[in-house]
C-alpha cells in the first residue's frame, strides 16, 4: 500500500471504527496498520454481500419468471383438456435428498487441546488419548442422526444409506501441507470407541514411521512454525431414487434446446418403474426392462447401454439443465462414454433422489469442433502424436478463492511438427479438450497420445482430475512433493501419458523460448489479475504492450511493509476485446510456443543421443540416469538393501552456505563452472560391493557413524574409560586445530548445519560421514570418533573399489559434446548438454521411494491394500466421490546407488576448499557462500591462480559488485554496472519471489535485528484436484 493511499484511509477507517483521532493515533504503528486493514476487509465483505443479495433478488425473480411460464403451461394443458401430473402441490415447499455430508473436523490447535502431546522432537503438537475419546459423543450425535433420517425416509419419498471415517491428520501452516494416518470406519453406533482406539493406535505406527523413515515428511522439520494434529470425521449419506416431488415443479416432459427431459412425474408410481415402462414403450427390443422397480434391476437388464447421469456440481435444480454440460457421468454408470450420444443407449438423469430419462435428442454429439485442419490428409503417415496444453481460471485472492477453469487450448503436434490449435470454453472446457483428443485419435487409428502441460504438476493436471466422470481410471501415479510429475489413464480407449515439460526445461516457459526459439516465437503477458469472476470475461479492455508487477515499500519504525500492484501499458488508439477474447488469443500462443520448444527438446535430445529417450521418462534427472545407466557397467553402480541405504543417505549433506551479515564494496562474485560434474569427473567414486567394518581400512572410501568433537569442544579423557570402551578409544583420529577461520566440514547442531566451530558442543549425537568429509574435519581440528551402529560392532561402510567412474562419461562424453557446440555456436544442443550435465548428480540422492499412488472412491478407501491398510494415507480430491491414497510397497532394494550422490556432494565441498585455499590469499575472511559461490573483497583474489578460468571445476570471475549486502543464509543482494553502464542487481531472498527483493528491504533489516519487513505476495496451495489462490502476508528477519 503506497503511503498517499495508507493516509487518505485513515480518515474514512477511524469514523467506520467509531474511534476519535487522539484514540486512533495512540495507537501503535503496526496496529494503525492492522485496523486499516480490518476496515478495509470489513468493506469488502459488505460489499460482496451486497453483490450476493442482488445476485440472489435476480434468481427470485429468474424462479418467478419460469413459475409463471410453468403456470400458463398448466392453463394451455387444461384448456385441451389435459390434467398437469404433478406430485406437489403449489404450496408445497421443494426438499431437497441430495448426497448429504456432514463433517466434523477439529485442530489440536486454537486451544481445543490444553496440554498437547509433543511429537517428532517437539515439531508436531497433537492431542492427548482422552481427548479424542471426548469426541466419541459427538461422533455418536451423528451417526444417530444418520439412523434416524435413515429410518424416517424409509418407505416415504427417499431411501437411504450411510457410511461414515475419521483419521487424524497433520497440517503444518507455513508450508500448507498435510499427511493424513490410516482411515478408520465407523459403520454404526456401536462399537465407535473401539474404532477411535485403533485410530490411535495407527497413529502412533504412523509417527513411528516418519520417525524411522522422515522421507518425504522433510517439510515437518522445516521453518519455524510447529505442525498441528487435525481430527476429521465425516458422514455421508446416500439417496436412492424413489419419488419426483424432489425435481420441484416440472412438466411431465421438460423440452430443451438439445433434448427432452422425461420427469417420471406421476406420484402414485415409482419413478424408476416410471422409466422402466418409458423405456420399454420407446424401445421393443427392451420389453424385458417393463418389470424393473429398482435401479440394481436395470443395471442388470441394460448392462453398458444404460448411461446414468447427474447434475452438473454448479447445477442446482432441474430448470438449470439447458444442455449437455449440466450433466456428468455417475460413478456407478455401467456406460462410460457420454462425449457422443448414442440413441441406442438409455440416459437416465439422477438428482435428488428421483431419476427421469433424456429422450428426442437433436444433437448427437455434446459439442461440435468445426476446423478445416484435417490431420489424415496433412499427416496420413503419423506415428505419434503429442498434444501441448494450457488451462485458463479465473479467481479473486483476496477472497482465498479456488482456480475456476474458463478456457482450455491445445495444440495438437503430429510426430514432429504443430498442427492445429482448438479452444475449449465453459465450464466443461478441460473434459471437453480431452473428448476431441481421444476424436482425432480414433480418427488417425492411434491407441496413445501424449499429454503435455507446462508447471502441469502444479496447476493443469490437477484439473484434468477433476474434470473426470471416473478418477479411479488414473494409473501410474508419480509424485514428488506434493506435485505430479505425471499419471496415465484411459477414456474412451485411447491411453492417455501425462507429463511436465517444466520437468525437463528446468526453467520458465519464457526462458525455455529464449534458449529454443526465434525472437518471434515468444510466451505474451497476459493481466490475470482482472480475471476475478466469471462476469469478467465479458468487459472490454484495450490492447496492451505489457504488464508489470509495481512493488512498494513504506516504513513505521520497526516494520516495513511491502505491497504490490499490478500497471499496464496500454498501445496507443489500440483496439478493445472482450477479455475472454484477448484470453483465447494469449493461450493459443502459449500452446504454441510450448509446442515449438517441446518439439526443439525432444529433437535436439534425440540428434545428440541418437535415441528417443524423452519418449521413456518423465524427468530430466531421470533421463540424464538412464544414458549414464547405458553407457556404464551395470555392476559399477550398486544399489544398498533399505536399512544399508537409510544410513548411507544419512551422510548427504547440502552445499556449504555461510554468510557474514553486513554491507559491504568491491567485492567479486566468483562462482565454480559445474562444480557437481567437476566433483563426479575429477575424484574418485567408490563401486561394485561394500562390507561392513568395525574399523576403518586405509586408503578406502567408506561412510562411518561418528561423534564429531569441536576443536574448541574438549575431548573426553581416556583416564575414565571402561575396558568396554576400547574399541571406541582406538577408533578415533585426531589432527592439530588449523588458524584458517573459513571451515569446510559441515558440523551438524540441534538448529542444523554450521562450518564455524565456536560455540557448537559436539559428541552429543552419533552421525554418518564419509571418509572425504571425515578427512576435512581432521584437517580442521575436529576430533572424531567412531561408533557402532549395531549389534556385531560395526562402525560404518567400506568400498575396496574406487575410480574415476564418471570421468569418461562427463569429461570425454557430455563435456566434450559441450565444447564442441559452443565452438559450432549451436546453443540448442548446447543448452541440452548443460542441463544434462548438471541434473545428472541429483537422482543419486534421491530419498528411498517406496510410495505408490491410487484413486478410489471414497467409500472403498478402507479396503485399499488390505489387509495392509493401516499403513495407507488418503487426500481428498476436489469437487469428486474419490480419494487419492498413498501406501508403501514392499521394496527390497534401492532404486539409485545412493553412496555415489552422498560422495558427490563430499568431493564439492573438497573441491572448494582446495579452489578456497589456491585461489584466495590467505587470511581472507569469506563473506559469502552458497554451494558454488564465494563472495570476496575483490584485493583478495589470487589474480594468476591457475585454478581461475572457464574451464569445468575453475572458479569463473561472474562479476563485480560495487555494493553488497547480506542478512542471512540465501538473502543478500548485489549491484553492478552491465556493459551499456546500466545497473543490475543480483539478488535472493528465501521464500520471497524476485519482484519483491528491493534493495531498501536489505538495508532496513540491517539497521538493527528489531527490524522487520511484512511482504504480501500472491501464492498458491493445491489441494488434489483444485489450486487456490491467496495473499501471503509473510514476515522475513535478517538470520
Amino acid at each position: 500500500m503506497e503511503r498517499i493511499v495508507y493516509s487518505l484511509l485513515i480518515e474514512p477507517v477511524r469514523k467506520r471504527l467509531g474511534m476519535s483521532e487522539e484514540e486512533f493515533n495512540i495507537c501503535p504503528a503496526v496496529a494503525q496498520h492492522s485496523l486499516v486493514r480490518m476496515a478495509c476487509d470489513i468493506a469488502d465483505r459488505e460489499e460482496k454481500d451486497e453483490r450476493e443479495r442482488i445476485e440472489q433478488e435476480k434468481r427470485e425473480k429468474e424462479q418467478e419468471r419460469i413459475a409463471h411460464e410453468v403456470e400458463i403451461a398448466v392453463e394451455a394443458m387444461r384448456a385441451r383438456g389435459m390434467e398437469r401430473r404433478v406430485g406437489v402441490s403449489e404450496s408445497e415447499a421443494l426438499v431437497r435428498f441430495n448426497r448429504q455430508r456432514e463433517v466434523f473436523e477439529v485442530s489440536s490447535a486454537f486451544g481445543n487441546e490444553q496440554y498437547p502431546v509433543l511429537y517428532l522432537d517437539g515439531r508436531v503438537k497433537g492431542f492427548r488419548r482422552e481427548t479424542v475419546y471426548g469426541f466419541e459423543s459427538r461422533i455418536l450425535e451423528m451417526v444417530n442422526r444418520a439412523v434416524d433420517l435413515q429410518e424416517q425416509d424409509a418407505g416415504q419419498n427417499v431411501q437411504r444409506s450411510f457410511y461414515s471415517y475419521m483419521m487424524l491428520y497433520l497440517w503444518t501452516e507455513s508450508r500448507g501441507r498435510g499427511a493424513a494416518s490410516p482411515v478408520v470406519t465407523v459403520f454404526n453406533n456401536v462399537g465407535i470407541r473401539d474404532r477411535i482406539t485403533e485410530l490411535l493406535n495407527k497413529f502412533d505406527e504412523f509417527i513411528e514411521r516418519i520417525k524411522e523413515e522422515s522421507s518425504g515428511y522433510e517439510y515437518l522439520y522445516e521453518g519455524d512454525k510447529h505442525a498441528q494434529v487435525h481430527f476429521y470425521y465425516c458422514m455421508v449419506t446416500f439417496p436412492e431414487p424413489k419419488d419426483h416431488k424432489q425435481w420441484g415443479k416440472v412438466l411431465p416432459v421438460e423440452k430443451r434446446q438439445f433434448f427432452d427431459i422425461f420427469t417420471a412425474s406421476d406420484h402414485n408410481m415409482n419413478c424408476v418403474a416410471q422409466c422402466s415402462e418409458r423405456i420399454a414403450l420407446k424401445e421393443h427390443r427392451l420389453q424385458q426392462v417393463r418389470q424393473c422397480k429398482t435401479l440394481d434391476e436395470l443395471k442388470e437388464h441394460l448392462a453398458e447401454r444404460l448411461c446414468i447421469l447427474n447434475f452438473h456440481h454448479s447445477t442446482r435444480s432441474i430448470n438449470d439443465v439447458v444442455d449437455y454440460t449440466d450433466l456428468v457421468i455417475a460413478k456407478d454408470s455401467p456406460c462410460r462414454n457420454y462425449s457422443v450420444i448414442d440413441t441406442s443407449k438409455v440416459y437416465m438423469v439422477q438428482f435428488n433422489g428421483h431419476v427421469g430419462l433424456l429422450e428426442n435428442f437433436k444433437e448427437q454429439k455434446r459439442k461440435r469442433y468445426y476446423t478445416t485442419f484435417r490431420p489424415l490428409v496433412r499427416f496420413p503417415h503419423c506415428q505419434r502424436v503429442t498434444v501441448c496444453f494450457d488451462i485458463e481460471c479465473y479467481f479473486d485472492p483476496h477472497n482465498d478463492q479456488n482456480h475456476i477453469p474458463y478456457l482450455a487450448c491445445c495444440c495438437l503436434c503430429y510426430d514432429d511438427v504443430p498442427g492445429n490449435v482448438v479452444e475449449f470454453t465453459g465450464k466443461d472446457c478441460v473434459a471437453s479438450m480431452i473428448d476431441y483428443v481421444a476424436d482425432i485419435c480414433k480418427q488417425m487409428d492411434h491407441k496413445e497420445v501424449e499429454l503435455i502441460a507446462h508447471n502441469g504438476g502444479g496447476y493443469d493436471f490437477h484439473y484434468l482430475l477433476s474434470s473426470m466422470p471416473d478418477p479411479s481410471v488414473v494409473k501410474n501415479i508419480l509424485i514428488r512433493n506434493n506435485n505430479f510429475i505425471g499419471f496415465k489413464f484411459n477414456h474412451r480407449d485411447i491411453q492417455f501419458s501425462v507429463k511436465d515439460s517444466l520437468h525437463f526445461l528446468t526453467c520458465s516457459l519464457s526462458k525455455a523460448a529464449h534458449s529454443f526459439l526465434e525472437e518471434s516465437d515468444r510466451k505474451t503477458d497476459f493481466p490475470h489479475h482482472e480475471v476475478l469472476t466469471s462476469s469478467d470475461l465479458e468487459r472490454q479492455m484495450q490492447e496492451w504492450l505489457n504488464v508489470d508487477l509495481v512493488v512498494s515499500a513504506n516504513v513505521e519504525k520497526e516494520r516495513m511493509f511491502i505491497t504490490s500492484k499490478h500497471v499496464m501499458r496500454y498501445v496507443e488508439d489500440g483496439p478493445s476485446r472482450k477479455i475472454i477474447d484477448w484470453a483465447l488469443e494469449y493461450c493459443r500462443n502459449d500452446v504454441i510456443v510450448l509446442a515449438k520448444v517441446w518439439i526443439a527438446f525432444k529433437r535436439t535430445v534425440h540428434t545428440i543421443f541418437k535415441c528417443p529417450i524423452v519418449d521413456n521418462t518423465y524427468t530430466l534427472a531421470g533421463m540424464s540416469f538412464r544414458l549414464l545407466e547405458a553407457f556404464m557397467p551395470a555392476e559399477m553402480l550398486m544399489h544398498p538393501p533399505k536399512d544399508d541405504f537409510i544410513n548411507m543417505r544419512a551422510a548427504l549433506v547440502g552445499g556449504r552456505c555461510i554468510s557474514m551479515n553486513g554491507l559491504y564494496h568491491d567485492v567479486a562474485c566468483l562462482d565454480v563452472k559445474s562444480l557437481y560434474p567437476a566433483a563426479m569427473a575429477q575424484y574418485p567414486q567408490p563401486h561394485g560391493q561394500y562390507r561392513k567394518v568395525k574399523s576403518r581400512p586405509s586408503n578406502e572410501l567408506g561412510i562411518y557413524h561418528v561423534k564429531v568433537f569441536p576443536r574448541f569442544t574438549p575431548y573426553p579423557s581416556a583416564a575414565g574409560a571402561s575396558d568396554n570402551d576400547t574399541l571406541s578409544l582406538l577408533c578415533k583420529d585426531k589432527a592439530q586445530p588449523t588458524d584458517d577461520e573459513n571451515g569446510f566440514f559441515p558440523l551438524r547442531t540441534e538448529g542444523g548445519v554450521t562450518y564455524k566451530s565456536a560455540g557448537v558442543r559436539g559428541g552429543a549425537t552419533p552421525c554418518w560421514y564419509t571418509t572425504v568429509d571425515i578427512d576435512i574435519g581432521i584437517e580442521e581440528g575436529h576430533t572424531i570418533e567412531y561408533i557402532p551402529f549395531d549389534d556385531d560392532k560395526n562402525v560404518g561402510y567400506s568400498w575396496r573399489k574406487k575410480d574415476f567412474i564418471f570421468t569418461d562419461y562427463i569429461t570425454d562424453t557430455l563435456y566434450r559434446l559441450k565444447l564442441k557446440y559452443e565452438q559450432a555456436g549451436d546453443a540448442e544442443k548446447r543448452h541440452v548438454i548443460k542441463i544434462i550435465m548438471n541434473s545428472l548428480w541429483g537422482k543419486f540422492a534421491q530419498k528411498w521411494m517406496d510410495t505408490q499412488y491410487k484413486i478410489v472412491n471414497e467409500e472403498n478407501v478402507v479396503s485399499v491394500g488390505e489387509p495392509t491398510a493401516g499403513e495407507n494415507e488418503a487426500y481428498k480430491i476436489w469437487d469428486t466421490h474419490h480419494m487419492l491414497v498413498k501406501s508403501h510397497k514392499n521394496k527390497v532394494l534401492a532404486d539409485k546407488p545412493v553412496q555415489n550422490g552422498v560422495f558427490v556432494l563430499s568431493w564439492a565441498r573438497h573441491h572448494m576448499k582446495q579452489l578456497w585455499h589456491k585461489c584466495i590469499k590467505p587470511g581472507t575472511k569469506c563473506l559469502y557462500s552458497d554451494t558454488d559461490s564465494m563472495f570476496v573483497h575483490k584485493d583478495t583474489i589470487i589474480q594468476d591462480s591457475l585454478h581461475i578460468g572457464d574451464q569445468m571445476g575453475q572458479l569463473e570471475l561472474e562479476c563485480t559488485f560495487d555494493t553488497f549486502i547480506c542478512v542471512g543464509k540465501k538473502q543478500y543482494i548485489g549491484s553492478y554496472y552491465d556493459s551499456n553502464g546500466k545497473v543490475k542487481y543480483k539478488k535472493r531472498f528465501k521464500g520471497v519471489p524476485q519482484a519483491y527483493i528491493q534493495p531498501d528491504l536489505f538495508s532496513h533489516l540491517l539497521e538493527s535485528p528489531d527490524n522487520t519487513a511484512q511482504i504480501d505476495f500472491l501464492k498458491f496451495s493445491r489441494e488434489w484436484g483444485v489450486v487456490r489462490g491467496y495473499i501471503e502476508s509473510k514476515t522475513v528477519t535478517a538470520t
